[in-house]
């Protein structure tokens, strides 16, 4: 489960139980009034911060197509303005913080692509080819970017639009 605590004390203030008996691998986040958290089966949460209560939950994978990675969701939810930043499909998903609606989402990784990483990979090499990392957000020239990591490389998005602005392939 997910549980808040006191700052000052230590003490319990409240509990959410998860839909899986599973621990999570990605970070929850904040906004300060409420808290996302992603499961490793891919079902996002968002909770009141104050007292835990559910406002909203969607399931990545059937909700939105989103393909599973093939060691779970890890990477933590990012907020950016109104929008949960995402690292799914071949570079990302954006929701909208308070519905959970979808805002821009990328493909899922093509058969033909994630065939050829394991082709040319060393050793035993089991992919989806949804990468792991926490989306990391940064300015340019006055415009907001996230760099959303791959199969095919680091990609630097337009976050109000999934538009990609530059990929630099591994």
């Amino acid at each position: 489960g997910v549980y808040c605590f006191d700052a000052d004390t230590g003490k319990d203030i409240w509990l959410h139980s998860l839909e899986s008996t599973d621990d999570t691998l990605a970070t929850p986040t904040t906004d300060g009034k409420n808290v996302y958290i992603l499961e490793k089966e891919g079902v996002l949460s968002c909770l009141k911060a104050k007292n835990g209560m559910l406002l909203w939950e969607k399931d990545l994978v059937s909700e939105y197509d989103v393909e599973t990675p093939f060691y779970y969701f890890a990477a933590s939810p990012v907020i950016e303005g109104d929008l949960v930043i995402l690292t799914a499909n071949t570079y990302g998903l954006a929701l909208n913080k308070k519905t959970g609606k979808k805002v821009w989402g990328s493909e899922k990784p093509s058969e033909s692509a994630i065939a050829l990483l394991k082709e040319t990979a060393v050793g035993d090499f089991e992919t989806t080819g949804v990468d792991y990392s926490t989306p990391v957000l940064y300015e340019q020239e006055g415009k907001r970017y996230g760099i959303l990591s791959s199969y095919e490389g680091m990609h630097a998005v337009d976050v109000k639009t999934g538009e990609v602005f530059w990929l630099y392939e591994w």
